[in-house]
């Protein structure tokens, strides 16, 4: 299991730095528009879903709940980007 990370620190308002964020990435704003072609989360029965919400669990009771949702928001969205590109080579590959 990787380390939990430190405390989540977006300064006093996480909304302006949310828009920051976004003001930094507007050449792919239109991918986030677009619809989603498939449900953008697994199945319930993935592996993967449930080795992440078991190690989320263990480090609610380790480090407590704000390091366990970083740690899952962080691997889940590695995850995500994973699944995309894996999906992305299965189409090219025809």
């Amino acid at each position: 299991m990787t380390e939990p990370f430190g405390p989540i620190d977006n300064g006093p308002d996480p909304g302006e730095a949310l828009a920051g964020y976004l003001a930094e990435q507007h050449a792919v704003q239109a991918l986030r528009d677009r619809p989603q072609p498939e449900a953008p989360w697994p199945a319930t029965d993935n592996p993967m879903l449930d080795y992440l919400l078991d190690e989320a669990g263990a480090l609610v009771a380790e480090h407590g709940p704000e390091a366990a949702l970083l740690w899952l928001a962080v691997h889940a969205w590695r995850e995500g980007a994973i699944d995309d590109r894996a999906r992305i080579v299965r189409s090219l590959q025809g």
